[in-house]
């Protein structure tokens, strides 16, 4: 149990990695931010360090009156916002809300003054609740796609058992709905608009318009099949195998860290990635149900578990390691930087957790090794002979016999074991069936 929870410390702090704040950044502005102009400019020219999707701008003139017959025009990685004539004197704010490639929205404000400065008026304060609601939605999310569909692929192709699916089953029903709320706070956030209009069409019509849209429905259509694969059809691992797979294509279709260049490298390696997270965080709550119980199916459910988990973590760290890289530019960012610092713990750990799964794996290998040869000397023909020479002996051959049987349907995943006691072709003197 001390190593599940080092596990579920571990996992926690990979699974909840995102990339470094690294999206679309406003580079230069014209005229410059704070400008104090003799009469008003044509036009504000925005210009990002990538190209962006212009999604809510807006205009305030130096009288405070939010101006409505702003003209918004985008060219590559610029944004022209064309200024009434009509703009009266005093200092304008410009607020922008922008979406990035990687489909998150950017935010920022510029401000200018035609004539002596004035008073400005404050952008927005954020909603308060749009933010608690991004925050939950993409927490139920995660646990949705890492624990629930994880758990349901450990179940079905590792643990050859749907032990302990409650866990997984209530995070996928969490985040099934959770990943349609995500889709409409993300419009809300693109578009700065409040909850009141989460069941306007607006709000769902810009979010499907950026990668988050289609990489959510994949999400949603993962959870969904994970949930199908708990029942008893015949094909169900098949299901827990192709929503798998769709938690790390969603996770590789939208993100800075898949989306950064170059993206044959980034999308691949966020694919892995999230298939490996997927895979740990999704074994915890399965495999802590599966030891709880004393069962001997258990020790070859910890060598699969073993010979697969320690390639699973280097997967896992070499991955993060090379987005890493690839978004931190320089190695000085490991110790300069928060998102570094933050990193150069998790590689730490995602290391410990490869060493004693390994061990792990070792002890396992040893008491395997033990009880073999336990029943190696049950089983030889000598030890045998000498035992069905002798009333009792008979007695114990075919104990040894039935358990032997036993252990061995077992380790094979026997899906219908015999019941205990009743093993066929042994009899047993002074134990036959009655009647």
């Amino acid at each position: 149990m001390r190593l599940l929870a080092a596990l579920a410390t571990l996992l926690f702090l990979v699974g909840t990695s995102t990339g470094a704040s690294a999206h679309a950044a406003l580079i230069s502005v014209e005229p410059a931010s704070g400008s104090i102009l003799a009469s008003a400019p044509k036009a504000l020219e925005l210009r990002f360090n990538e190209a962006v999707t212009p999604g809510a701008i807006q205009l305030i003139d130096g009288a405070g009156r939010a101006r409505d017959d702003v003209r918004v025009t985008m060219s590559g990685e610029s944004i022209s916002v064309a200024v009434p004539p009509d703009l009266p004197q005093g200092t304008a704010v410009v607020s922008y809300r922008v979406i990035s490639q990687d489909g998150h929205p950017v935010a920022g404000s510029v401000i200018f003054s035609v004539g002596a400065p004035t008073a400005t008026q404050p952008p927005g304060n954020v909603d308060g609740r749009l933010s608690a609601l991004i925050w939950l939605s993409r927490v139920g999310l995660y646990l949705g796609l890492f624990v629930g569909v994880g758990g349901v692929f450990f179940g079905r192709w590792i643990a050859w058992s749907m032990s302990g699916m409650g866990v997984a089953r209530t995070a996928l029903l969490v985040g099934l709905p959770s990943a349609v709320v995500s889709l409409g706070v993300l419009g809300l956030d693109l578009l700065g608009l409040p909850v009141a209009s989460f069941m306007t069409t607006a709000p769902w019509t810009i979010a499907f318009a950026t990668s988050a849209g289609p990489a959510l429905l994949v999400a949603f259509a993962a959870m969904l099949l994970a949930l199908m694969a708990l029942g008893r059809a015949w094909y169900a691992r098949a299901l827990a195998a192709i929503a798998f797979a769709g938690v790390g294509l969603s996770l590789a279709m939208t993100g800075h860290a898949a989306t950064a260049s170059p993206e044959a490298l980034t999308r691949p390696a966020v694919f892995v990635h999230g298939l490996a997270v997927a895979f740990w965080i999704g074994a915890l709550a399965p495999l802590a149900a599966i030891l709880s119980k004393q069962n001997p199916a258990v020790l070859p459910l910890l060598n699969r578990f073993s010979r697969i988990a320690v390639p699973v973590v280097a997967a896992l760290a070499l991955t993060g390691l090379l987005l890493a890289v690839i978004q931190l530019e320089k190695p000085q960012a490991l110790v300069e930087t928060s998102y570094g610092l933050i990193l150069s713990l998790k590689l730490a750990l995602v290391f410990a957790g490869a060493c004693r799964a390994q061990s792990l794996s070792t002890d396992s290998g040893a008491s395997k090794g033990s009880s073999g040869r336990a029943r190696a000397q049950a089983l030889d023909p000598a030890r045998m002979w000498d035992r069905a020479r002798h009333p009792c002996g008979r007695r114990r051959l075919a104990l040894h016999a039935a358990a032997a049987d036993h252990y061995s349907r077992d380790a094979a995943g026997d899906p219908y074991p015999h019941r205990q006691g009743d093993v066929p072709g042994v009899s047993v003197p002074g134990q036959g069936r009655r009647g």
